[in-house]
């Protein structure tokens, strides 16, 4: 039998406007996040909240035991599970794949931040793990990236990722997926 669960990743307060590290159209894609997260809630899914914390001095954002490591206050997780990770990879030592299976999931909606980095790796950490994945495009940000002179615009970098994943898992408008699963 089929259950599902929703990843809501990284939604922490050092990707928004005035944070450490901020993301392009962090809020815009917050609201939407939130969108999901009610429907989530309203059909009785499991909703897990992945929470990075860095812990090399070096780090530049979500620093232990700062405000901008803190999860997104709108969200509803205070009473939920969060997985708290040190890599961009969601599942790599962490509890998550535990708790999912201790619950037989087999389904996961997958969002959050930033899209070409722990989205990215937990999407593809979770297929290869056997999951059948939706990755809800637009319910996901990053930011301007640069490499080598290049500059490659957030919304470019998320397509390519969406693009790349949908060799692999199911990549869904998120637009779309709220008109499906609506109240």
């Amino acid at each position: 039998m089929k259950k599902s669960a929703l990843l809501i990743i990284d939604v922490q307060k050092d990707y928004f406007p005035k944070g450490a590290h901020e993301l392009v159209d962090a809020n815009l894609v917050l609201d939407r996040i939130l969108e999901v997260e009610e429907i989530a809630i309203a059909k009785n899914m499991s909703i897990y909240y992945i929470q990075h914390i860095n812990h090399h001095e070096s780090a530049t954002f979500f620093q232990v035991g700062t405000k901008g490591a803190e999860i997104h206050s709108s969200l509803a997780y205070k009473d939920a599970i969060t997985v708290i990770k040190n890599r961009p990879n969601s599942f790599f030592e962490t509890s998550l794949l535990e708790h999912l299976r201790a619950e037989n999931i087999t389904d996961l909606m997958i969002t959050g931040m930033m899209t070409n980095m722990c989205v990215d790796a937990t999407v593809r950490a979770a297929h290869e793990l056997g999951f059948n994945v939706t990755l809800l495009a637009g319910a996901c940000t990053t930011k301007d990236q640069s490499w080598n002179g290049l500059t490659i615009e957030a919304e470019i970098a998320s397509a390519v990722i969406y693009s790349s994943l949908s060799m692999l898992v199911s990549v869904q408008d998120y637009t779309k997926w709220l008109e499906m699963n609506s109240l």
